[in-house]
């Protein structure tokens, strides 16, 4: 299911976002923060929220921007606030990851399954997690 996508000004923005306007980009994640923001708060687990908060992965968002995302028409069937929930999904998957494999101790040898299988089980629990 597709966000809604938004008023006049919004679209303009999200347009402008796609085609690679950074200042574009800047105003939409202002201008969509506490949507984002809740949205995330609603994802962080208490062993993530120990670490970091919903306000980090949206300025991680904000430094990363749209580069290395999907394709533009993808995005675009988003809407803006589709887009964005997708990025701060993508985000906070990677800062779980980065998160808990700064635990892991190198020198540990396992047979239990290795921290990556653990890491991208939370992950996807915490991004399923309504």
């Amino acid at each position: 299911m597709t966000e809604q996508h938004g008023d006049g000004e919004e679209l303009r923005l999200f347009e402008a976002a796609l085609a690679g306007d950074l200042q574009a980009f800047g105003d939409l994640l202002q201008l969509y923060r506490p949507q984002l923001t809740a949205f995330l708060n609603q994802r962080i687990g208490a062993l993530l929220r120990a670490r970091t908060d919903a306000s980090d992965v949206v300025q991680e968002i904000a430094l990363q921007g749209l580069g290395g995302t999907s394709s533009v028409q993808f995005l675009r069937s988003l809407g803006p606030l589709g887009c964005l929930k997708r990025l701060a999904s993508h985000r906070l998957a990677e800062v779980c990851r980065r998160t808990f494999s700064e635990r892991r101790n190198p020198d540990r040898k396992s047979t239990r399954l290795n921290s990556s299988h653990q890491i991208i089980s939370y992950a996807v629990f915490c991004l399923k997690k309504k």
